[in-house]
């Protein structure tokens, strides 16, 4: 029989040897686990796919089978999933990618994982002579680039469905800007090309430029197709009546008598010469004067024109656009010139230079206002040209049109005219233009008008 001692003494024993059993138990445990987390847990992490973008100086990128197949294209700027594998052919080196639940092959080079290098373009050239933005949030101008000119990309802001570029950051000599893509184009010949399908250059070489308005050959006819917007549908056949800043105050009037004459459409000053319709905040900032001399307060004009909206009437705000003597008199620097330095009076009136950008900034931004704040369907712009008959006093010098980029009149009013519609229909609204019926005879009119 044992002693008191000795059973305490095997009892102490057996407690240490399970104590030592469970700590066995626990390292083992702990050692499992660790295994799992950095080793098998590291493996699964290191196949996990991540998130890459489609990158190439292309809109489209080829995408192969696991044989090396090319299978499909993917368009640049798409998401896919990466894995780690790689696999290099000859001197390519293939990724593994996921995308739409399907298994590709992808070339390393059209992989990135930052959005900012998913175009790969260094240079590009210019095609159309266009406009350089100073941002891509407003409408104001840096500078301006001429065909067939390079410049360094340095950034874009989108892309379309289509993987093409909406505007391009670019550099030009020493100055930075945005300039639209559809303007660039990939190599110099490509840009130095005209547009000629029907033989419209042949058409085009027979007009000459006596008059002093620009040759036809110079300018651009490539086609644009004519926007759509879902929310703004312009009628099919439009039967409109105009009226001035003055007689919108009798808008109830107008609205009557539209529908007892079968009218859909109002053309409604925006801005006149000398007859400003509204207070506009872009007239406060650009033109104090016009802002000053409106003939209607701004709630009251909107007023107006949202009865007219709601009367199921389509609007055509009418601006007045190189034909502006209130402009002038707040900004003389960029007015035509007579030869002692001051603003020309034409007529009786003053007009700012339609190669002056600080002038198209203007008006292109209160006709976005009118249609973002007010609520027109469409801009009309009047008055897109220079002063008639002056050719002789321009040929004198006794006046200065302030021609700072060089340019021939017909090629700066088509540049003005592509601007304000690329702005303009960023906003969902249309964009007319008033021309005179000269302007359709087989010659550049002196003033630049050619339609």
């Amino acid at each position: 029989m044992l002693s008191r001692k000795s059973r305490c003494s095997s009892m102490k024993k057996s407690v240490v040897r399970k104590i030592i059993s469970l700590i066995s138990i626990l390292l083992v445990i702990g050692f499992a686990a660790y295994f799992v987390i950095n080793f098998l847990g590291k493996e699964k992490k290191e196949d996990k796919p991540v998130k890459n973008y489609v990158s190439s100086e292309l809109t489209t990128v080829s995408l192969y089978d696991l044989e090396y197949k090319e299978v499909t294209s993917i368009v640049r700027g798409s998401e896919v999933k990466a894995y780690k594998y790689k696999e290099k052919v000859e001197d390519t080196i293939y990724v593994k990618v996921k995308h739409e639940d399907e298994i590709y092959l992808i070339k390393e080079d059209n992989l990135t994982e930052n959005k900012e290098e998913i175009i790969k373009e260094k240079e590009l050239y210019v095609r159309t002579s266009t406009t350089i933005y100073k941002d891509i949030d407003s409408s104001k101008i840096e500078s301006f680039v001429k065909k067939g000119e390079k410049v360094e990309i340095l950034g874009y802001d989108k892309l379309d469905e289509e993987g093409k570029v909406n505007r391009y950051k670019i550099k030009y000599n020493d100055i930075e800007g945005y300039v639209y893509g559809k303007y660039l184009v990939s190599t110099l010949d490509e840009s130095l090309k005209v547009y000629d399908e029907n033989g419209i250059q042949e058409y085009m070489d027979k007009m000459g430029s006596s008059l002093g308005g620009g040759d036809a050959n110079n300018l651009d006819y490539y086609p644009y197709e004519k926007p759509k917007f879902e929310n703004n549908v312009m009628p099919e056949e439009v039967r409109s009546l105009y009226i001035n800043s003055a007689a919108v105050k009798d808008i109830d009037e107008y609205i009557e008598f539209a529908k007892e004459n079968n009218i859909n459409a109002f053309v409604i000053d925006i801005k006149d010469n000398t007859s400003p319709a509204y207070d506009s905040p872009v007239m406060q900032e650009y033109s104090p004067t016009n802002y000053e001399k409106t003939l209607n307060n701004y709630e009251d004009y909107k007023t107006y024109v949202k009865k007219a909206k709601d009367a199921g009437i389509y609007l055509i705000g009418r601006i007045t656009t190189f034909k502006d003597s209130y402009f002038v008199n707040d900004h003389k620097e960029v007015a035509i010139k007579s030869s002692n330095g001051e603003p020309f009076s034409h007529n009786g009136s003053y007009w700012p230079s339609a190669y002056n950008r600080f002038v198209w900034e203007f008006n292109v931004e209160l006709a976005k206002e009118a249609v973002t704040e007010i609520g027109f369907n469409e801009i009309q712009f009047d008055y897109v040209r220079f002063p008639d008959r002056t050719t002789k006093l321009e040929n004198s010098g006794t006046i200065d049109l302030g021609n700072n980029y060089d340019e021939e009149k017909a090629g700066a009013l088509q540049a003005f005219v592509m601007y304000a519609c690329d702005e303009i229909h960023n906003v969902g609204a249309y964009v007319s233009i008033d021309v005179f019926g000269e302007s359709a005879n087989n010659y550049v009119t002196a003033y630049g008008q050619f339609w």
